[in-house]
């Protein structure tokens, strides 16, 4: 039976082969429903968010529509498969906040056991052959190329802040040349590259992002020291942990909730992801680097990638 689903980038999408609808609707991808892709809920976020169910099934529908073989799009549905609860927060609780690979290394054991390897196996794919994501370069490449798991997210924050034409706009000058995504033309480039940086400096970078990470590392911190919060917890979703929070009777715990909720905090300087993307596109039937022939652009670069780790 295909299942169809409207989205907010895509518009309506059907999907037809049976291992994408069984993942799909599989426990563990329906279980990103229940994980903000900022991290923060939204009452706790510098801005409103989206769940990260949404953009996983997003990356497979652009993969799908970049003509991308099957096996590529099984695995963009489930790149994010290994993120905790609080997605990215917990990089800086567990891992390293510079990288934010926590989902990377649970990637592979999740995939290999359990309800996706028996979907897998029965649909004749083996998880190790979908082990390595950058395998599959329309869907994750090396900073600073474009891919689509970074054009679903920016495109699909754009539309969550109300610039859903000016991102389908930029979606239609994206292509597939010989295995990889770009760009139609240096116009369309120019603005795609430009809206990558802002979003950075603006929200993924910016202190109010940075410091709101911190507070709930802290937060989750002093609930797992107390027993309040297990680490089996970050297994599940946000809102049972939301939900143990709240509930706390310890005084530091709620005075950062108060915090957050009422965004009343001073700027905390921690390492944090720096993300830029130095896009080619298409001209006379060859791929440019856009840094290549727009020197303000490349100042850009030179300046980010200063501090980028």
């Amino acid at each position: 039976m295909p299942l169809t689903v409207q989205d907010r980038l895509y518009g309506p999408h059907t999907f037809t082969e049976p291992v994408l609808i069984e993942l799909i609707n599989s426990k563990p991808i329906q279980r990103m429903k229940g994980i903000s892709q900022f991290g923060p809920p939204d009452n706790w976020c510098w801005k409103k968010g989206y769940q990260r169910f949404e953009h996983t099934v997003g990356v497979a529908i652009l993969l799908s529509k970049l003509g991308a073989s099957l096996e590529t799009q099984v695995a963009g549905l489930l790149h994010d498969i290994g993120h905790t609860a609080f997605s990215h927060v917990t990089d800086f609780l567990f891992g390293d906040p510079i990288k934010e690979d926590l989902n990377d290394k649970n990637y592979f054991s999740i995939i290999s056991t359990g309800k996706i390897s028996q979907i897998l196996r029965k649909y004749k794919i083996l998880p190790t052959s979908i082990k390595n994501i950058e395998d599959f370069p329309l869907l994750k490449r090396k900073v600073p190329n474009m891919c689509a798991d970074s054009i679903d997210y920016c495109l699909r924050e754009m539309c969550v802040d109300g610039e859903t034409e000016y991102a389908k706009e930029m979606l239609r000058g994206i292509t597939n040349f010989d295995g990889k995504t770009t760009f139609t033309s240096r116009e369309t480039a120019t603005k795609y590259a430009n809206q990558f940086l802002k979003m950075n400096h603006e929200g993924w970078r910016h202190w109010k992002a940075v410091t709101v990470y911190v507070l709930m590392k802290q937060m989750l911190r002093i609930a797992i020291d107390n027993n309040i919060v297990t680490h089996e917890d970050f297994s599940g979703t946000d809102q049972p942990i939301i939900d143990k929070l709240y509930n706390s009777k310890l005084p530091e715990i709620q005075t950062i909730i108060k915090k957050l909720e009422d965004q009343d905090y001073e700027p905390i300087d921690h390492p944090k992801k720096s993300r830029f993307t130095d896009p080619d596109f298409l001209q006379n039937g060859k791929l440019i680097r856009l840094s290549s022939i727009d020197l303000k652009f490349a100042q850009k670069i030179k300046e980010i990638t200063k501090t980028w780790k």
